[in-house]
């Protein structure tokens, strides 16, 4: 799932591949994870067009199947969620082509319409075909859309708690932390414990002194033990970063909707009193 930009237009791309086994709850929750994530980048670009494509590998409706059946009805009802909430239509039965797309290997009369394109792209003149490639071309450059990151959101409590946690669980991860209080410290360094006087700040500025090359060296070979370096921990940590941001913003904007219909829904309920 992402954003891309073509010809200065964001939109929202989500690749599909729905549980295949028929437990019904489980694939229920990879499209209800799904819908928000496609909310929260609706949000952070501003933008309301998107395209859903794969195998969702459920039937829509009875005709979907050879056996005619609707094999996950929970996960059913989170689709057509979806495109009700997201306003999208279902290419190929706008088109009135709605051939199966799945074929049992050995049993050619059992089959099924599991794979799907869904939008909201306003179109005068749709036309749409099926046929087995193994490639895709795209005729337009494409780039990935980028999100604005927010000084109020990085200057948030919430943002340096969260960001600092993750660093911490990240240099863990890759095997950095390695005193009581998780500063970056080569082994050959001896942790000098704080008293209550605070006596040991200089001992401890000491040893937070710029890394030799002997320790920039056991940096490299622990995170090599990781099959990791050091941009791949930079990246990792930025991915993260990222993330929280993202994620504090969008909940943040989910408040303010929930505020602003509260208040709609009781100016409503004064206007019937009035009334």
């Amino acid at each position: 799932m992402g954003v891309y930009e073509v010809q200065k237009t964001k939109i929202i791309v989500v690749g599909v591949y729905g549980n295949p086994d028929s437990n019904d709850n489980k694939s229920k929750e990879i499209f209800e994870q799904m819908k928000d994530d496609m909310a929260k980048l609706q949000y952070l670009h501003s933008t309301n067009i998107c395209i859903v494509a794969g195998d969702f590998n459920c039937h829509l409706q009875k005709n979907d199947s050879s056996k005619r059946l609707i094999n996950k009805q929970k996960t059913v009802d989170i689709i057509q969620n979806i495109i009700d909430t997201f306003n999208m239509y279902h290419i190929a039965r706008k088109t009135n082509n709605t051939q199966h797309t799945y074929f049992q290997h050995k049993a050619q009369e059992i089959s099924s319409r599991i794979d799907l394109i869904l939008t909201n792209i306003n179109t005068q003149i749709l036309k749409f075909g099926s046929t087995h490639t193994i490639f895709a071309t795209i005729g337009e450059t494409i780039h990935m859309a980028k999100t604005n990151m927010y000084d109020h959101i990085l200057s948030s409590d919430e943002f340096l708690i969260n960001s600092a946690d993750t660093l911490q669980s990240t240099l863990t991860e890759y095997g950095l932390c390695t005193n009581q209080n998780n500063i970056l410290l080569p082994s050959n360094i001896e942790e000098t414990q704080p008293d209550e006087t605070g006596e040991n700040i200089e001992d401890m500025a000491r040893q937070l002194a710029p890394p030799t090359a002997d320790s920039i060296q056991e940096i490299n070979q622990k995170l090599n033990k990781q099959n990791a370096n050091a941009i791949t921990l930079f990246n990792h940590i930025i991915h993260n970063t990222r993330q929280i941001h993202d994620d504090i913003l969008a909940q943040k904007a989910q408040t303010k909707r929930n505020r602003a219909l509260a208040q709609q829904k009781e100016m409503i309920n004064i206007t019937k009193k009035l009334n």
